[in-house]
């Protein structure tokens, strides 16, 4: 009779429990999420914001701009003495002797750099002395004037022109190339030499 009762105790327990969760579950929840009334409000509130920053975005006054400055006459500049001489004029004596050039430059003690280049018919250049190193003869200082004998075997026959350049200072090679291609006419200041010298040679 004991076991009977107990049974019939859980049994009616159960039916209680589950009308409980029916009753649960019957109830009508408030919706929440995206389609609750919290999405309403927080929308409302957002597009207030939104109002609100562009009422004071076109009620701030504007930043302070560049102001611009009328522009004057500029006048030219001035000109400026070149520090730099003129290079002065060589005395270039250039002979033939038994199928070699015969070259004699006066200079001065302080043409230590003196650059040597032969131009033949076909406008090919040779280089008889380098002007970016110093002569072996002017060391420390030049006692003499320049003297060379220069094989002209392997230039063109025909005439051709001797240029001389002296310096106290070394002579870049390329600007001194650029200046070969138009000799006779006088360097660049920037080339730095004191005095230059182009002489015309008949070679058979």
């Amino acid at each position: 009779m004991r076991e009977e009762e107990q049974a019939l105790a859980r049994a009616e327990a159960k039916r209680e429990a589950d009308r409980a969760a029916a009753a649960i579950l019957a109830e009508p929840r408030a919706p929440t999420g995206l389609r609750g009334p919290e999405w309403a409000w927080y929308t409302a509130g957002f597009v207030a914001l939104g109002f609100s920053l562009i009422a004071l975005h076109f009620m701030s006054p504007p930043k302070q701009g560049l102001e611009p400055a009328l522009l004057a006459s500029v006048p030219p500049a001035a000109a400026h003495a070149d520090p730099t001489p003129p290079p002065a004029a060589l005395d270039v004596s250039a002979s033939m002797w038994r199928h070699a050039l015969d070259l004699h430059v006066p200079r001065l003690t302080t043409d230590v750099y003196t650059a040597v280049i032969l131009l033949d018919g076909s406008d090919q250049q040779w280089l008889v002395q380098r002007g970016d190193r110093p002569d072996p003869a002017c060391v420390p200082t030049c006692s003499g004037d320049l003297k060379l004998r220069v094989e002209v075997y392997r230039l063109t026959a025909g005439p051709f022109r001797v240029a001389v350049l002296a310096s106290s200072k070394p002579i870049p090679p390329i600007p001194m190339e650029q200046w070969v291609q138009h000799a006779g006419d006088r360097p660049p200041a920037g080339l730095g030499v004191r005095a230059y010298g182009v002489a015309k040679v008949e070679h058979q």
